[in-house]
C-alpha cells in the first residue's frame, strides 16, 4: 500500500480575472482578493505482483473574497465559476507473469468531476460527469502495441460548461457554452525502441 495525502489553503491577493461584461466583452481585473483550500489524496495499492489499483482524489473550494465588478455587482463570498468540488480517477490494471502472457496488460480507468456553478453569480450549476475507459497493450522485447477505447459508454458530456449574459443588464441575453467532451473515441498505437533498452 502506498499513499500522499495533502492539504492546502491559499489566499491570493490582486488575483487577475475574467468576466463577460453587458456588452458581451471580456474583461480582466485585479479582483481583490480569492481563498483556494482542499485536500488531495493519492492511494496506490498492489494485491500481488499482477493486479495493481491505483485512485487520485481532490476536494477543493475556490471563492471570491473580494471583487466587485462595478457598482451593482458584488460577487464577493460567491463560489469561482467552473471550480467542481471534487475530481476523482480511479485505474484498476492486470499485468499476468505467466510466459505466454508476460508483457501483457489490461486496465479499467474512472474518471469523475462533480457538479460546479457556471458563472460568477453562482446562479446556474452543471452537473458534472464521469465515465470509464479502458486499455489493453502488449510488449514484447522492444516493440509494444496498444489499444485504448476512451468513453467506453459514450457518456455525452461537457468537458466545460459556462453561463454569461450581455445586452440589457435589466433584461439580459442568456448564453450558456458548454464544449462537448470526447464521444467514444478508440486509440491503436505501436512502438519501437531502437536502443533495445
Amino acid at each position: 500500500l502506498s499513499y500522499e495525502v495533502s492539504a492546502y489553503y491559499m489566499v491570493k491577493k490582486d488575483d487577475i480575472l475574467t468576466y463577460t461584461d453587458a456588452s458581451n466583452d471580456r474583461v480582466n481585473m485585479n479582483a481583490g482578493e480569492t481563498l483556494h483550500r482542499g485536500v488531495e489524496a493519492q492511494i496506490g495499492y498492489i494485491f500481488n505482483p499482477q493486479w495493481n489499483l491505483e485512485s487520485a482524489m481532490s476536494y477543493a473550494m475556490h471563492t471570491y473574497e473580494d471583487w466587485v465588478t462595478d457598482e451593482n455587482t458584488d460577487y464577493s463570498g460567491n463560489e469561482m465559476s467552473i471550480a467542481p468540488h471534487f475530481i476523482a480517477n480511479s485505474s484498476l490494471t492486470y499485468k499476468p507473469l505467466k510466459n505466454k502472457l508476460k508483457g501483457l496488460w489490461i486496465s479499467a480507468e474512472w474518471q469523475y468531476i462533480s457538479e460546479y456553478y457556471m458563472n460568477e453569480d453562482n446562479s446556474e450549476k452543471y452537473g458534472g460527469y464521469n465515465f470509464g475507459n479502458a486499455r489493453l497493450g502488449y510488449t514484447f522485447k522492444s516493440a509494444s502495441i496498444w489499444f485504448n477505447v476512451l468513453n467506453v459508454t459514450d457518456e455525452l458530456f461537457a468537458a466545460r460548461a459556462s453561463k454569461s449574459y450581455y445586452g440589457n443588464p435589466t433584461n439580459p441575453i442568456i448564453v450558456r457554452s458548454y464544449s462537448p467532451g470526447i464521444h467514444r473515441t478508440l486509440e491503436l498505437g505501436i512502438s519501437y525502441n531502437f536502443t533495445g533498452k
